[in-house]
């Protein structure tokens, strides 16, 4: 009686692993866009709010590990290179047994718009708002590259 269980409870768990599919992504980084938090259509330096971007990476090699900070996202201002930066991607964390990930990168808007630096740039232009979109892509720590996005354009005022 009791391998009768035993066989039902090993077939009962090779049946419910065959119900989850595993994931199966190119071994290059692939990004969508998937949005901006901040609830207004004007952002104001300094307010909180994030880009969101969706990622798959087939290969696992994607966000930091250790000492490696080899897997970044580029972000470069259409309107002025200059006013471009390479993020560190954060560790992400597998799901489950497969090498496969995917998920949202969440940078948030107040590293994205530096204070500092975009204040400048209105000072030196002498406007107190302006337009930037941006294209983003991302590096895995294989030296893969992902496709590049373009970002809907976003309304930067000054505070």
């Amino acid at each position: 009686m009791k391998i009768k269980i035993y066989i039902g409870l090993v077939l009962l768990v090779f049946l419910m692993a065959g119900c989850f599919k595993t994931p199966s992504y190119p071994e290059e980084p692939v990004i969508t866009f998937n949005g901006f938090t901040n609830t207004n259509t004007v952002y104001t330096l300094g307010e909180p709010g994030s880009l969101l971007v969706d990622f798959t990476d087939g290969d696992g090699e994607l966000g930091l590990r250790g000492a490696d900070s080899s897997s970044k996202m580029f972000l470069i201002n259409v309107q002025d290179s200059l006013l471009s930066f390479p993020y560190n991607i954060p560790e992400i964390p597998r799901k489950g047994t497969s090498i496969a990930i995917d998920g949202t990168i969440d940078v948030k808007l107040t590293s994205l718009f530096s204070e500092t630096d975009y204040s400048l740039y209105f000072i030196t232009k002498g406007i107190t708002q302006d337009t930037f979109q941006f294209n983003v892509y991302i590096t895995d720590r294989s030296g893969n590259s992902s496709n590049v996005i373009l970002t809907p354009p976003m309304i930067v005022k000054l505070p």
